[in-house]
């Protein structure tokens, strides 16, 4: 699966407009799109059908068979929690959820993401956990003091292709590569997995070389915090050589 559509098309999935929902955060900008670029690659969000929140096979069926035309509009009260953003997904292929958790340290400005499978009881598996750190500044129109306002999208998220190149390669294709396979659906995901192989090369990359994130959610911050360390200067780093060779 491949990026066919702009960052700021995807937000309009989401709300046609900034004047369309109530936040006047652009870190919920940038956590809104890389929500939509989940659904873009084929993350279903649980919580656009209304029902309540469960995790079973049941939930994962019923939201698979809805699935019918993307749904890129966020759950219900995605952004309630302070500097937090929690979204589940499923995906056909894998019999398995996914939790995508983003945390905000507002004194640096650095948005820290913890994205993972989880186990049956809803656990982080310790072979699928995925870990970015973000400069909100790189990537939002004025940094995290900005306000959300307008009838247009454009502006809101500068840096797109790297945006995207950064949250593909370190987030969510080995997120995926890394899931569980269904077997009703094996095949089909082999040649999602083999099409995500293609885009990358065989080095060595971030997520092979971070540790496990304690799975308990009251510690996930700082879990984040210090595994993001060293994944938000590595990700930084590759960000400011990409950033600085398109400019010459």
């Amino acid at each position: 699966m491949t990026d066919t559509e702009s960052i700021e098309n995807l937000l309009e999935h989401a709300y046609p407009s900034p004047a369309h929902w109530s936040s006047t955060d652009v870190a919920d900008v940038l956590v809104l799109s890389l929500h939509c670029m989940m659904v873009e690659q084929g993350f279903v969000a649980q919580g656009n059908g209304g029902q309540a929140a469960k995790q079973d096979e049941t939930e994962r069926r019923r939201l698979l068979d809805m699935n019918q035309k993307p749904i890129y509009t966020p759950p219900k009260r995605w952004n309630a929690l302070e500097d937090e953003w929690i979204v589940l997904y499923v995906r056909e292929g894998c019999p398995h959820w996914f939790r995508l958790h983003c945390a905000l340290q507002r004194s640096t400005g650095r948005l820290f993401i913890h994205a993972c499978e989880t186990d049956e009881q809803g656990a982080p598996k310790p072979s699928n956990i995925q870990v970015l750190g973000l400069q909100l500044s790189n990537y939002t129109c004025e940094g995290d003091k900005a306000s959300v306002s307008g009838d247009s999208w454009k502006g809101y998220i500068h840096n797109e292709r790297t945006l995207r190149e950064m949250f593909r390669e370190f987030v969510m294709d080995p997120l995926w590569k890394n899931a569980e396979v269904g077997v009703t659906n094996a095949a089909e995901n082999m040649v999602h997995r083999n099409d995500a192989d293609a885009s990358k090369d065989t080095s060595t990359s971030l997520y092979d070389r971070l540790p496990s994130v304690n799975p308990a959610l009251g510690g996930l911050i700082l879990g984040c915090v210090l595994v993001g360390i060293g994944s938000y200067m590595f990700a930084s780093h590759r960000a400011s050589q990409r950033l600085q060779h398109r400019s010459t």
